[in-house]
């Protein structure tokens, strides 16, 4: 090997070098975006941070931090998987038969709710909030396990046939969250004090503390029992 291909083989190593510095900075880069600098990574510091604030407390326009349990107001959503009675939820049906997972099916419900406590009655507009919910349903369909008659229906209703070509069972992984009627939830945002355009009570002309996500001043929604259990309030 003569002098000019060392020279080569030295320049080629060091762009290398240099490709996989940029591909693990920018995976770094990423790791740190996510966890500490999204809106969402915001939103659960700050969440974290805030004592809990009594819904009656509340003046128009504060931001703060409530934890109550979930009412319906109208009829209820029911989940693909499981048939509970929910006011949001978010489902997924991922492909696992490769190492490339594929997600089939991705589907995501919500109706506005109340939120109520001890302290009074809120209610959630919750079309744009940041959902920090955890996983009701983490299930695996393969070989060994077979689809429930409701994952199964869910797949017919979705033009996915359930079995591969040979008649046996796709892997699939099937995965629901969901806010349940009754549910203990926590939400962190903006408050303001109306009456309802679309009014549940056409009779009830009284201005009720609404959350709903702004440009501002998004709105935050968690069920995670560990980010509910601080229980210190401030008035």
């Amino acid at each position: 090997m003569d002098i000019n291909q060392i020279i080569e083989n030295l320049k080629e190593a060091i762009l290398t070098n240099k490709i996989i510095s940029i591909v693990y900075l920018c995976v770094i880069l990423f790791i740190m975006y996510h966890f500490f600098f999204s809106k969402k990574a915001i939103l659960k510091r700050q969440f974290k941070k805030s004592s809990i604030k009594q819904i009656s407390a509340f003046k128009n326009g504060d931001v703060g931090k409530v934890i109550g349990t979930i009412q319906n107001i109208t009829d209820p959503l029911l989940t693909p998987f499981t048939q509970k009675k929910c006011v949001y939820y978010e489902i997924k049906v991922i492909d696992t038969s490769s190492k490339e997972e594929k997600v089939l099916i991705s589907e995501e419900k919500i109706k506005d709710f109340h939120l109520i406590n001890y302290s009074g009655k809120a209610l959630l507009k919750v079309r744009t909030a940041s959902m920090d919910i955890t996983k009701d349903i983490n299930y695996a369909s393969g070989y060994f396990n077979k689809p429930t008659e409701a994952m199964k229906a869910f797949l017919i209703k979705n033009n996915i046939n359930p079995k591969t070509v040979i008649k046996t069972r796709k892997s699939l992984r099937f995965v629901e969250k969901s806010l349940s009627i009754g549910e203990r939830v926590g939400i962190y945002g903006q408050g303001f004090l109306e009456v309802p355009l679309n009014k549940y009570d056409e009779y009830d002309t009284r201005e009720i503390l609404t959350f709903k996500s702004l440009e501002s001043q998004a709105l935050y929604v968690t069920d995670n029992p560990k980010k509910l259990e601080q229980n210190h309030f401030k008035s």
